[in-house]
């Protein structure tokens, strides 16, 4: 996912208006619009942790795949998203699997 990605930027590549956009993720999602697309970045972040392929990446590397630009944002963005860490989230996601 494109760390870049800003309302302004997604707004000039489908040449919508940026008010226009925000609008209608406030009307149909109830949030804003980093919010919205965070919480793809963390379902994307929880899909590389997830995967027994990815255990030699580290969390920062899965964080800048799924999107993130810093270890900050990452981290705090996930734990806001899920009520752990990205650590904690992979450790469990170990047990249930056995």
């Amino acid at each position: 996912m494109n760390c870049d990605l800003s309302l302004n930027s997604l707004a000039e590549e489908l040449t919508i208006n940026a008010k226009y956009i925000s609008y209608s993720i406030n009307k149909r999602y109830k949030d804003n619009f980093q919010n919205y697309v965070n919480s793809y970045r963390v379902a994307e972040a929880k899909e590389l942790l997830a995967d027994p392929a990815n255990e030699h990446l580290s969390y920062m590397s899965i964080g800048f795949d799924a999107g993130f630009n810093s270890k900050s944002a990452f981290y705090s963005t996930f734990k806001k998203v899920t009520g752990q860490s990205p650590k904690d989230y992979q450790a469990d996601i170990q047990v249930a699997s056995g």
